[in-house]
């Protein structure tokens, strides 16, 4: 009995699936870069797309390392001072001693 032969339009049909090395597959995904790279049309389109996907990933990024940081003391008191009922015209100790200055939000 003969072996039926393996058609040529459809390889993947007729063999076994075979599992690809990683490496293997980053230099097929490397090579198709470098093949869309070259190409006229597609050239721009990598360009602007590699461009927004790095803006994106190092955004999302650094968003998460300075939301882990603490709010240094000086920012915390000055936005503290300005919350205050004290103006920033007044002095500071009047501020200090509780005073109100006239024309502000918490003496009316």
């Amino acid at each position: 009995m003969k072996r039926p032969e393996r058609s040529r339009k459809s390889p993947a049909i007729a063999t076994p699936i075979k599992r690809r090395s990683l490496v293997s597959r980053l230099r097929r995904a490397g090579a198709r870069v470098v093949a869309w790279a070259s190409d006229p049309q597609l050239a721009p389109v990598l360009v602007v797309g590699f461009t927004i996907a790095h803006a994106v990933l190092w955004t999302a990024i650094l968003t998460q390392v300075k939301a882990a940081q603490d709010v240094h003391f000086d920012v915390a008191e000055a936005y503290a001072w300005g919350r205050s009922s004290c103006s920033a015209m007044a002095s500071i100790r009047r501020c200090r001693a509780g005073l109100r200055v006239p024309g502000s939000a918490s003496s009316r």
